[in-house]
């Protein structure tokens, strides 16, 4: 599968990174921001176009 690249803010990337390291201490596996981004993609991005499109239409 052919890989793209996405700029991020570091302040985004801060906070992903802290996300990461706490999921990695509760669950004793280390987990990079990166494969965090990635889950949250794959399992709630339906989810966000949906409120996306609900907060747009609202307007």
């Amino acid at each position: 599968m052919k890989r793209m690249t996405y700029n991020i803010t570091e302040n985004r990337k801060i906070e992903l990174e802290k996300l990461a390291i706490n999921i990695s201490v509760k669950t004793g596996k280390l987990i990079k921001w990166s494969e965090l981004l990635t889950y949250i993609i794959d399992e709630y991005a339906r989810e966000a176009a949906d409120d996306f499109i609900d907060r747009a239409t609202k307007k």
